[in-house]
């Protein structure tokens, strides 16, 4: 067939085929699926894991997804403006971010800024937006602290109940097996993320109104800078 004749996915495997028949000793591939379908863009992300794995080739792979890096890549290098922030393996930058730009990239949108009102024995209290936030660690009282919160380490409830935060329901968004759920609390936009059923009939009966939301300390990063 003629190039002009081939699907995308079909080209996309040619070029893959020709740059290592060269058999190079480091491969480049910049955003190779970008132009793809979200489906043949995954096929393809695991075809391209598969042979990377059976050459043996030492690959740098260039993409704007963090899940087409995640599901490639053994080790992860995330740049702000052209410099490396943070590297590691996938599970290690997601379950700990160093920054506020990493944390986000990683979908996280649960970044909050506070001032230590007070701190000793291992604990402090953060206040953001008149709430106070307790995190498991000394921070010096009157330092201006950043950290995030992975969405599905946030727990929503229905009303107020006690050590939880008040908060307004938003919004209620499908996802593929589980819902995100967007909170307001005085000006800071939470988002959590669950597969509670139930939770989600209760939470669609409350839109717009009031429910309050809990996580634990120890579920807490704080950021640099």
């Amino acid at each position: 067939r003629r190039i002009s004749e081939i699907s995308g996915g079909e080209k996309q495997r040619v070029a893959l085929a020709r740059a290592l028949a060269k058999e190079p000793k480091l491969l480049l591939l910049d955003e190779p699926l970008s132009a793809l379908d979200p489906q043949l863009r995954e096929r393809l992300q695991m075809e391209i894991r598969r042979i990377q794995r059976k050459v043996g080739i030492t690959t740098i792979y260039v993409t704007h997804s963090q899940d087409e890096a995640f599901a490639i890549s053994d080790r992860v290098a995330i740049l702000e403006d052209g410099v490396v922030v943070q590297t590691g393996v996938p599970e290690e930058l997601y379950d700990a971010p160093k920054t506020e730009f990493v944390a986000r990239f990683l979908g996280s949108g649960n970044v909050f800024r506070g001032r230590v009102t007070s701190s000793g024995r291992g604990v402090s209290v953060v206040n953001v937006h008149g709430h106070d936030f307790r995190l498991d660690r000394d921070i010096k009282e009157g330092d201006e602290v950043r950290f995030s919160l992975k969405p599905e380490d946030v727990t929503v409830m229905i009303g107020s109940q006690d050590g939880s935060i008040d908060a307004k329901l938003l919004g209620i968004t499908p996802q593929v097996g589980s819902y995100r759920v967007a909170l307001s609390t005085n000006g800071s936009k939470i988002i959590a993320v669950t597969n509670d059923e139930e939770l989600i009939k209760e939470l669609r009966n409350a839109l717009n109104g009031q429910v309050s939301f809990s996580f634990r300390s120890r579920d807490v990063v704080i950021l640099d800078g």
